[in-house]
């Protein structure tokens, strides 16, 4: 199926037609100077979509892990012990999360979002290379992660920005995909029609920067054709100051 990316090119967006997986999309500029998206057929190489450049921006690696890789860290992912299911107040109703999650720290830092507190586990031996390697490729000391399973395609997460303030300002999130292929939304918070689809794959990385959070929500909407789990890790990097 044919999607589409946007840029901004300072008079206006503009779209650009393609697959957004197995193809990838580079900046370039015409000759009034304007950004623009390119495609080029390698999809070992990096998807790229600027949404108003120089911010924000959000880069797409889809084959980011081998399919050996991503097998085996998926398996040591789905087979350790406490994955939770909590449940969320919305509008005085109590209703369970329909996911499940976890916490990765490496210094103890805890996490709680709508009146959920997540206490720390240590890095698995088996996430502590993706965890360097993802730092080291983006130039950011990732040293959390939250982990989400999604069990198959009734579950799911809302419309959602990752900005809370230990994030600080404009953080940069990398989300690693493992299992089932799950289609990820994007939309500007004050203009719903400028949005984007992305099918995140088993081995694939997503990395959102800039104001991305500031200005654009996501989500992981539920699939009536999923039968099979997700793994979702979204490394970010806590201040600890």
């Amino acid at each position: 199926m044919a999607s589409y990316a946007q840029a901004f090119n300072g008079s206006g967006w503009r779209s650009f037609g393609g697959s957004m997986i197995g193809d990838a999309w580079q900046r370039t500029e015409d000759e009034a100077g304007h950004s623009q998206l390119c495609l080029f057929n390698d999809p070992k190489k990096i998807d790229v979509a600027l949404l108003d450049y120089p911010e924000p921006a959000i880069r797409h690696f889809p084959n980011y892990l081998s399919p050996r890789e991503a097998d085996d860290l998926f398996s040591a992912l789905l087979g350790l012990h406490g994955w939770r299911q909590d449940c969320i107040n919305i509008y005085g109703k109590v209703h369970p999360l329909p996911r499940l999650h976890r916490w990765f720290a490496e210094s103890g830092e805890s996490y709680s979002w709508s009146g959920i507190e997540m206490r720390p586990e240590p890095f698995p031996v088996s996430l502590q290379e993706i965890l360097a390697r993802v730092s080291s490729e983006n130039n950011v000391k990732f040293n959390t992660a939250l982990g989400n399973l999604y069990r198959d395609g009734k579950d799911s997460v809302a419309w959602h920005s990752d900005d809370e303030p230990g994030l600080g300002p404009n953080p940069t999130i990398a989300s690693l995909s493992l299992g089932a292929t799950r289609r990820f939304l994007i939309r500007k918070k004050n203009q719903h029609k400028q949005s984007m689809t992305f099918n995140l794959s088993h081995g694939s990385l997503l990395v959102m920067s800039g104001s991305t959070q500031v200005e654009w929500e996501h989500c992981i909407p539920k699939s009536a054709s999923c039968a099979e789990a997700r793994i979702n890790l979204t490394f970010r990097a806590i201040n600890q100051s």
